[in-house]
């Protein structure tokens, strides 16, 4: 039986392949700032209200058991993994759309 193009992508996805992509676009630095993405939400970490008690990002992947993926040595362990992940950094990334909207409500006032 014919699989359609989406069914072949889906095949050859590397999930290790895609956390390190991921991650990688949060250490880039910001256009026209000195810091990067990753800097940018841990120093807002704690106006984030579903950081329950934790004080940082290493503090929330910890407490996930999940580790930074610096090295090219590091696998996922299991697609639960992968979806912590996927999930944390999704989450993750509405800290800046959130401060970005406040500081434009601030700009107006």
């Amino acid at each position: 039986m014919r699989k359609s193009i989406f069914e072949l992508l889906e095949e050859k996805i590397d999930y290790n392949q895609e956390v390190i992509r991921i991650w990688k676009c949060f250490q880039q630095n910001i256009e026209h700032n000195s810091y990067n993405l990753f800097e940018l939400i841990d120093h807002n970490f704690l106006e984030w209200k579903y950081r329950n008690n934790c004080t940082s990002i290493n503090d929330i992947m910890d407490s996930l058991e999940l580790e930074f993926p610096n090295s090219f040595n590091y696998r996922i362990p299991n697609q639960e993994q992968y979806l912590k992940y996927c999930e944390l950094f999704s989450n993750l990334l509405l800290i800046p759309v959130k401060l970005k909207f406040k500081l434009k409500l601030f700009s107006i006032l």
